[in-house]
């Protein structure tokens, strides 16, 4: 292989929802966030991701990304739903929230 090639790695995401992507990925302190047309592009941890049809590509050895926005969106899911049915979430331990009502 060429010392100049890049290689790339996808993971599937799904569909996610563009608001409560984009606070997930602010919360991770990611960088020059664009969202347009079914394309999620930023750079977080200096490397660039781009989610393209459900597709998380990220460079080889940077897989790690996919799991930090995962678990950054499934937060947001999680007080985004305890909000909207008039609960509040709190965060006892990372990752592991109390919802009460």
């Amino acid at each position: 292989m060429p010392c100049d090639s890049i290689q790339l790695n996808s993971l599937e995401v799904g569909k996610m929802d563009p608001k409560l992507l984009r606070l997930a990925l602010e919360a991770k302190g990611a960088i020059g966030i664009y969202q347009g047309a079914g394309l999620v592009r930023f750079t977080l941890e200096g490397q660039t991701v781009t989610i393209q049809n459900g597709r998380m590509i990220v460079p080889l050895g940077a897989e790690h990304l996919g799991d930090l926005v995962k678990q950054a969106y499934s937060r947001q899911v999680t007080i985004y739903a305890a909000r909207k049915n008039g609960w509040t979430a709190r965060e006892v331990r990372p990752n592991v929230f109390q919802i009460t009502k």
